[in-house]
């Protein structure tokens, strides 16, 4: 299964370059890379941190990425085994924005075979218009009721140390929706404050859980601000 948005596209030849790797290693998924495409500047880059032209088995995939405090949200980055996906029904949840961030970690927790090819095939052009660059309330409010699945998900994770990284991520996901938003200057928004406090483990983490405890507009700011002068998302 690939997704591919409208106005996006692939690499000539690219099927049959995946169809090469995915014989040779048999993932449930295959993660590549993707061209940024913005204006007239173009970036290679990858939705995972874990080492390249890699199969990893059981937990270990997404063990190594919310070591790094990552999870690949983007479905467009990856290729998966259909009857992997209906097994496990895993399906999108019909109605709210950025359903891949809810479905995605999912996704990539039940894998047991995961390959990370460094193919870079996929061009993403980014679009002012796109659901993901509008600041608009059901973007924020989308995003907080996914945080609440994925902390109710957390509950079925057996391992407690991938467990401790899931809920740090989600509670990084929390802030970033909150921030990206503005939610904190809408007043018929409920934001708990200390959501993220108490779920992050990683100390970096903790100290922006801390200012978004004592003010999640002063967070707002500190992250648009940071965003601004790296000229990109973080998180």
């Amino acid at each position: 299964m690939l997704f591919v948005d409208s106005d996006d596209y692939l690499e000539e030849n690219s099927l049959g370059k995946l169809a090469v790797e995915i014989q040779e290693h048999h993932p449930e998924i295959l993660y590549f890379g993707y061209v940024l495409e913005n204006d007239n500047s173009k970036t290679f880059t990858y939705s995972y941190k874990c080492k390249k032209d890699k199969l990893y088995e059981n937990s270990s995939f997404v063990r190594g990425e919310l070591s790094n405090r990552n999870i690949p949200i983007p479905v467009c980055f990856a290729c998966y085994n259909a009857k992997f996906i209906m097994n496990n029904r895993l399906m999108f949840e019909v109605g709210i924005l950025h359903e891949d961030v809810l479905w995605s970690p999912q996704v990539v927790y039940k894998a047991k075979r995961v390959y990370t090819s460094s193919l870079c095939i996929y061009h993403y052009v980014l679009r002012q218009n796109s659901i993901s660059q509008k600041k608009v309330l059901k973007n924020g409010m989308d995003l907080l009721h996914i945080c609440d699945r994925l902390d109710i998900f957390s509950g079925c994770i057996d391992d407690n140390e991938i467990k401790k990284y899931f809920l740090n991520y989600i509670s990084m996901t929390y802030m970033k929706s909150v921030a990206v938003n503005l939610l904190a200057y809408n007043s018929t928004v409920k934001i708990d404050r200390f959501y993220p406090l108490k779920r992050v483990c990683f100390f970096k983490d903790y100290c922006k859980a801390a200012v978004f405890s004592l003010s999640p507009r002063l967070y707002t700011k500190i992250y648009m601000f940071i965003k601004k002068t790296m000229g990109r998302e973080v998180l």
